[in-house]
């Protein structure tokens, strides 16, 4: 399910990149369609001699103040080789939806590529 709404998602970002139009939301929905791969990736999740179902489950064992908090551990642990992709994603996203929406060409552009990225590690290898 998490693959698949990560795609739902991730067809709008490209839509909008096409568009040329919104990249703010290119960026945001790059971001969370990031999300729903990780998590497809991740879970169910052993860590700690416990398996976890979700990302609600360990944020919580976590004691983390958020799921996204808790969400970028992991990947830090789990998925080292994305962590920067993911921390561009995060940050810009925020910075998109809470401070400037004006986003260039070249940062949705990388965003969009980012997020490519973060897909193939997380669905394309799913035999590893």
């Amino acid at each position: 399910m998490k693959k698949l709404h990560g795609e739902h998602n991730e067809v709008l970002c490209s839509k909008l990149l096409s568009e040329g139009t919104h990249r703010d939301w290119v960026i945001t929905t790059a971001f969370y369609s990031a999300i729903h791969f990780i998590d497809h990736k991740l879970f169910p999740l052993e860590h700690d001699n416990d398996v976890f179902d979700s990302i609600d489950d360990i944020s919580k064992y976590m004691r983390s103040p958020s799921r996204h908090v808790a969400r970028k551990e992991l990947v830090a642990l789990y998925l080292p080789d994305q962590i920067s992709n993911y921390d561009f994603l995060d940050k810009n996203c925020r910075n998109a939806r809470y401070i400037d929406y004006n986003v260039n060409d070249r940062k949705a552009n990388v965003a969009f590529q980012r997020l490519g990225q973060i897909k193939k590690k997380c669905t394309l290898e799913e035999t590893n």
